[in-house]
This record gives structure tokens, sequence and C-alpha cells, in this order.
């Protein structure tokens, strides 16, 4: 009642409320906390619309008319009951005979208990005084006797109600005002089925706010942890960080790199720059090149390019070659990553189809400028547009993240031919997420350990080379200490990185894909995983940006999907906090620390192979209100190369096993999906004058950072 008071319902004597504590509509006020009651109102104003404030007086009938005091009581009954349940019929005798019978029991009953024992309480000596009262109590039992008779009256049609009304409901009764007596006329009280709605829509209530109050107590124990787990990190990283003499320099005058540099590293490490044919050479109708994936692709639909771009003339390395080559020498690198365009040198795709000479002589002059320049050439066989293998280079990579490859062709269709399930409504060609990433990866291990088998067969041993694979993958980190998002991140990894390595490791595929895909994921024979176990002299990470994972509870859907597989949830925040920095690509935070994670995670699980960081990169947006003077100062990526040469020099010294390191990209690029809407490069191209290079500051420092 107290609740009742405090929403102003009305001021409710402490009498009344000890005088009806159960009555079947004052009980209502009993499932409520404080500040509640104007919930519940609206709840049953909702139900069971709109009503007068109180009930007002009962009547009186042909035995007499109703006293003042059994007016008070009614009209508190009705304040009592207000703003609970203010519920509408069209008169009193609409009302159910046994929700009237049960309701002039209770008030009869509970009227003549008061009047009784405020009798027993009154002493002689205030009898005299209270004379009144007890007439006024009298007359107010008796007029609800006499009230519950022509209750009766009225359901049996002995009495006319409005002729009742007009018999009885005068102003000279004593009664109140007519308004009042109007409002007794459309008088209200719920059926028991509008009851039993009403309550359970404040059950439904209840139990709403008590799930939102688990839900709050979960979402800040969660958000306790993260500011633990945030605090750990901080500790941890600080503890690294101390070692050091100098903070990150982001630029000094001098790009000072004496806190890092080519030094810190071991005698023959080797640092480059990584390219693609197709984001870099152009040329695409020249040399005798034939159409790849990727120009029908980007050609027959432009619309899943950001700007609708294609790489036909790319940054025209196809003509410039010698100029980039200079580019490499003036900025001190070691070594340079290409890949091999297989429509330049296998225009039908076959070599039945014959080998196109002019193909073969535009790689050639490349590498061999590359050499007479000091600089190591690494060959890339399919950086997602096929080549044949060379007789040069010492250093081979069959494959560029076949990871993205299945993914963003078969799976989202967001790549090159854009294959994926109709179901999932992304304009796909045709294909099925559900089997055809899970195939085309099957067979780009088998393509991979077939070409390491020929290449160690016939021409290791007098190249003495290696042969490797590049793979993509990005840290994940669990969304929370939890055992069950803990395994997720584990999951992720294997579902990313584990697919690939697992096998060339261990022969097969992690367990959790096995048990999760079941028969959708291909098996190897035992001939073809004695292949695969091993295929590699090293291993290619692209590493580029990390994770949360969550577990995500398994959906019950008919549309199976590797994106669903995993049974996680990757996110690029936690509590509204992004895991770091954003770049220019949505995908893309900054997270240096995940590289030295990643190393140390490769390190353990598969037992230390030889790696180079094949990619490791950041963008900026290709913004055409910036000056050229504007766009060359790039202060973001130089943060971006220190921090994560240090976390990989921080790996190095905890023993994992890395040869070399090449940042992505020598030159601004056609980008995959984004066309040129975004600049990955070093060194600046400017696509309005006739592709210019210019050096960033970014270059500038790698080259400081590569003096020897």
């Amino acid at each position: 009642m107290d609740e009742l008071r405090a929403q102003g319902v009305g001021n409710i004597s402490r009498m009344h409320e000890e005088q009806f504590p159960d009555w079947f509509l004052g009980r209502r006020h009993q499932l409520l906390n404080v500040g509640e009651v104007g919930h519940v109102e609206s709840v049953w104003r909702r139900v069971l619309g709109p009503g007068p404030e109180t009930i007002g007086a009962y009547p009186g009938g042909e035995c007499g008319g109703v006293s003042s005091t059994a007016a008070t009581l009614s009209t508190k009954i009705g304040m009592l009951v207000r703003g609970l349940i203010p519920i509408s019929v069209n008169k009193w005798v609409d009302v159910p005979a046994e929700v009237k019978e049960y309701i002039m029991d209770r008030v009869l009953d509970h009227f003549d208990l008061d009047y009784t024992r405020h009798e027993d309480k009154r002493s002689e000596q205030n009898k005299k005084n209270r004379s009144k009262l007890t007439v006024n109590h009298a007359a107010g039992s008796r007029s609800f006797q006499r009230t519950r008779a022509c209750m009766k009256n009225q359901e049996s049609g002995n009495i006319n109600p409005a002729e009742l009304y007009k018999k009885n409901y005068t102003n000279k009764d004593g009664f109140g005002p007519r308004k009042e007596r109007e409002k007794f006329m459309n008088g209200w009280m719920p059926s028991s089925h509008q009851l039993a709605k009403a309550r359970d829509e404040i059950e439904a209530m209840r139990a709403a706010r008590e799930k939102d109050l688990q839900e709050f107590a979960k979402k800040q124990a969660e958000m306790e942890a993260t500011l633990r787990d945030h605090r750990e990190e901080q500790r941890v990283e600080q503890e690294l960080m101390k070692r050091e003499k100098e903070r990150i320099i982001a630029v000094t005058p001098s790009l000072h790199t004496a806190s890092l540099n080519r030094s810190s590293f071991p005698a023959g490490f080797i640092f480059g720059t990584s390219s693609a044919s197709y984001q870099y050479e152009g040329a695409a109708k020249e040399g005798g090149r034939e159409p790849s994936i990727w120009d029908t692709y980007t050609h027959r639909y432009p619309e899943r390019i950001s700007d609708g771009s294609n790489g036909d003339i790319a940054v025209d390395q196809y003509h410039r070659y010698k100029e980039d080559v200079g580019i490499m020498k003036d900025m001190n690198l070691d070594a340079y990553r290409l890949s091999i365009s297989w429509t330049r040198v296998l225009p039908k795709g076959k070599l039945s189809g014959g080998v196109n000479k002019e193909g073969i002589k535009y790689y050639n002059n490349l590498i061999n400028e590359l050499l007479a320049k000091g600089i190591t050439p690494f060959v890339t066989i399919f950086h997602w547009d096929l080549p044949q293998p060379w007789k040069i280079s010492m250093h081979w990579i069959t494959l560029n993240e076949p990871y993205t490859f299945s993914y963003g062709g078969y799976a989202t269709g967001t790549l090159a031919p854009g294959r994926c399930s109709s179901w999932q409504n992304l304009n796909c060609t045709g294909g099925d997420s559900a089997t055809e990433p899970y195939i085309v990866s099957h067979y780009q291990i088998l393509a991979h350990a077939a070409a390491v088998e020929l290449y160690k067969q016939k021409y290791q041993a007098a190249q003495k080379g290696v042969i490797g694979i590049s793979l993509v993958c990005h840290w994940m980190v669990p969304y929370s200490n939890a055992k069950h998002n803990r395994n997720a991140a584990l999951r992720s990894l294997d579902f990313m990185l584990g697919w690939f390595l697992d096998p060339l490791t261990f022969g097969d595929y992690p367990h959790s894909m096995r048990s999760l895909v079941g028969n959708r994921l291909p098996k190897f024979t035992k001939e073809e995983s004695k292949m695969v176990k091993g295929s590699f002299d090293f291993i290619g990470l692209n590493y580029y940006t990390a994770l949360y994972a969550a577990y995500a509870p398994h959906i019950n859907s008919g549309n199976k999907s590797y994106l669903t597989d995993a049974l996680v949830n990757q996110t690029t925040e936690r509590n509204g906090i992004l895991i770091g920095p954003a770049a220019a690509s949505v995908w893309l935070h900054v997270y240096p620390k995940g590289i030295r994670d990643l190393l140390l995670y490769t390190k353990e699980k598969y037992h230390n192979p030889k790696i180079y960081i094949t990619e490791n990169g950041i963008d900026e947006l290709n913004n055409a209100t910036l000056s050229l003077k504007e766009a060359l100062i790039d202060t973001q990526r130089i943060k971006y190369y220190h921090s994560h040469l240090w976390y990989l020099r921080s790996a190095m010294k905890d023993g994992v096993n890395v040869k070399g390191y090449f940042a992505w990209s020598l030159l601004d690029n056609f980008e995959w999906s984004t066309g040129y809407t975004v600049r990955f490069g070093i060194n600046y191209v400017d696509y309005k004058n006739g592709l210019k290079r210019h050096p960033k500051l970014s270059a500038h420092w790698f080259k400081n950072f590569l003096k020897k």
C-alpha cells in the first residue's frame, strides 16, 4: 500500500489496509515491487481497456438509500484497486453473478468485522461521544445488506436499473453528486477470463524483469572479466616493453630507428616486400596473356568491387618493373615476393595448349633484374591466378592463402569465382557453402603436396632451393576467460590455420573439423595422407589482425555452411571496445601482440617449423582530397610496422624459428574486393598522373631501418 501511495493512488487509511488484506482485487498489489505499480496499471489498461478511476457507491435499491458511511467505504474500496485493475464493463448487471456474489460476501464480511471490532474497543466513556458513528456504521451494515438483496433482484429481473436510478439516486439521499452515481451505473468489474489473462501478463512481466536482471548480472560479470583480462594484457605488455630503452616512435625528423633496426635481428634474416601478379602487373591483353578468373569476375560483376574497378592496368609493373626494382634497392630490401600469372605463362590453362614465350621472357627479365640488384626473388606459383614452375628462384611458394581462396570464392562469394549457397542471398553465381569450400581446399592441399613432391624429385637437388606454402591466419582472442570461449578461440584457429597446417604436419584435418563438419569434409587416402604430411620446407604466415572469438550455440537449421560449422562468433569488439585501432579495411584492426601469439602457437603445436612472415601490413583510405604532400605522411603505417617487428623479435627470442619478414606492400595496388579505394603501399602510386611512384614516409623509415 505504501507503493500505491507513492504512485498517488489515494489516501487509504491503515484501517482499511488491514480491513481488506486478502480481498481478491486488492491482493494484486502483493505481486508488485516498489516502483512497479505504474507498469502494472499500463498492462491492465492495455489488456482489459480503460475504466473509471473508482468503483463508486453500491445501490440501495427499494430497501432504502445507502448511508454516507457505506458510500465512503465503497469509495475506499475503489481507491484500493484504482491504478491496478481499471477494467470497463457496460453496467453493473453485466458483471458475472458469481463475481458479484463473491464481492458482496467479502465486502459485507469485512464491513461487519470492522464494525464489531470498533464496538469492542469503544470504552464506556467514549460510547456516548461516538454514538453517531455507531449509528452510521450500523446504517452502513444494513445498507450493504439491502444492497446485496437488491443485486439479486436485479439479476432476477424484478427491478429495472433505470427505474432504480430515478427512484433512489437523487441529490436528497445523501449519496453524493449525480456524476458519482453515473459512474456506478457504468460500473466496472473484471470477468474471470480477464483476470486470468491479466494475471498471466503480470507474471510474464515479472519473468521478463527477472530475465533482464540475470542478463544484467551476466553482462556485468563479463565486463568485469574483460577489465581483468585487459589489465592483465596491459601488465604483460608493459613488462615486455620496459626492456626497450625507447618507446615506439611515430615520426621524428631523423626517423630514429636506434631502438629497433636490422641489427636487432640475426645475421641472414631476410627483409622484403610482397606483391601479386593480378594486383600489380596490368597489361591484361598484352604479351600473349589470356583472361584469368579475376579478369572474368571483375568485368562480369563490377558491382562486387567497391569502386567497380579491375586489374587491367593495375600499377603497370609489366612495363615498369625496372623502376620498381630500383625502388626496392633504394629501400635496402633483401628480397621481393612476386607471383606468376598462370594465364601469362599458359594462356590455354594446360601444357598441351602451349607455353607463352613472351610470358616466360617477362618473368625472366623481372627475376634477372632482381638478381642484378642483389634482391632475392620469392616466387609464388599460385596467388589466385595460376602458373608453372620455374628453374631460377631458390624459394618457391606453391599457394598463397588457400584459405582466402576457398572462403571468399566458395563460402561467401566475395572473391572470384563468386560462388556460395543461394539461401545466403549474396547474389552468387551458384555454389554450395556447406561443401565446396572443403572440396576446394582439399584439392589445393593435394595439388600443393604433388608440386612439392615433383620439385623435390626433379629440381631441388640442382637448384638447392626450398619450397613451401603461405597461409593466412588472424590471431583469435577468447571473448572471455570462460572455458567455452577459450575453446571457441582454438576452434577458430583450427578452421583457419589448422585446416591446412594440420594435414601438412600430421596428415589429416583437425579433430574439431572432423567432428563438426562430418561427412562434408573430404578424407585423405593413406597414400594421400603420406604425400601431404611433411610436404614443405618452410611455412609462410600472412598476419594482419586479430579477432575476439566467442562460443556460438548450434542453430537447428537445414542450412549448413562453413561460416557456421565452427560454432564460433567472431567479432572485432568486446563490450563496445575495439580489439585495436581501425584501419581503412573493415576487417583490419591493429593488434601487434597477435603476431607474437600466433608464432608461439605455431611453434608449440606444429613442432616449430621454419617460418617466413610473407605478408604483414596496414591500409589507409584513398583520400582524393589530400594533397600529394599530405598523402605521403603515413605515420600510422610506421607505428604498425615498428610494433609488429618488435613483437616478431620478441617471439624469435622465445625460440620461434622465423627466417624472414615481407611487408605488404611495396606499392599501392588493386585490392581484391576494394579496388583502388584503399592504399596498402609503402610507396604512393599517383593514379591520376601516370601512375608515378612517390616514397611515403614509411619508405624512408624502412630505408633507415634496413641500413647496413
